[in-house]
């Protein structure tokens, strides 16, 4: 039992149904590299309004205020698709511990999905407090709350339930979890730099070690 236990069966899962992993995982990067380019209208909105003093830059700050607009309602609509997909992935992953195989009926599965998004948006309000505020803070909330996505899709309980049962069981494995949320920042990170490119890689295998240490904690045996 420890997290090395749980990368090591994450990288053999991974390998053994990697076409798999990486068609559902296909589907979340698409969408990140589309919500990316989405967004563009709205940097560029933000470039032509700072000090607009000419009448032509007043046109183009008026111009981009409306692209950019229509481009966050884009950038929102791709922002839940993206969610949805993240959560037929987490469902495989349960479903690995399992012993089943992973398939695009873990997306398409819309059991518990309302609790998943509106944890998921209180949890990423969350997080980008803790951004705001400084690096340690985002640890700190992710580290306790992690494990609340997989409370829902596993158990279907309600979204203030699963903040306090992830919470309660990272106080109790803290140093596992501190590892575990190093792993979930860090794939962040690099998901920002890459476009969403490396969620082939890194949004199963998170996934994965997630769903392990998930059913570690809860004393569940793994397939």
């Amino acid at each position: 039992m420890g997290f090395k236990s749980a990368l090591s069966w994450a990288w053999a899962t991974y390998r053994s149904q990697l076409a798999a992993y990486i068609a559902l995982s296909a589907v979340v990067a698409i969408v990140l590299f589309a919500q990316q380019i989405a967004t563009k209208p709205i940097v560029t909105a933000l470039e032509n309004c700072i000090d607009a003093n000419s009448p032509g830059q007043v046109n183009s700050c008026e111009g981009g205020i409306t692209n950019a607009g229509l481009a966050g309602v884009v950038a929102i609509a791709f922002s839940l698709i993206a969610l949805l997909a993240s959560a037929g992935v987490m469902r495989a992953a349960l479903g690995s511990t399992r012993g089943q195989a992973p398939s695009f009926a873990d997306m398409l599965n819309g059991t518990h999905l309302w609790k998943f998004l509106l944890f998921s948006f209180l949890y990423t309000v969350l997080q980008n407090v803790g951004l705001l505020l400084c690096f340690f803070p985002i640890v700190i909330v992710t580290l306790f709350f992690q494990l609340g996505p997989f409370y829902i899709l596993d158990r279907g309980i309600g979204p203030l339930a699963a903040f306090k049962a992830s919470a309660r069981m990272m106080r109790g494995h803290f140093q596992i979890g501190l590892w575990l949320a190093a792993l979930t920042v860090a794939v962040l990170i690099l998901g920002s730099f890459t476009l969403g490119l490396s969620t082939l890689v890194t949004l199963p295998m998170l996934s994965l070690v997630t769903a392990h240490l998930y059913r570690q904690f809860n004393q569940q045996s793994v397939t």
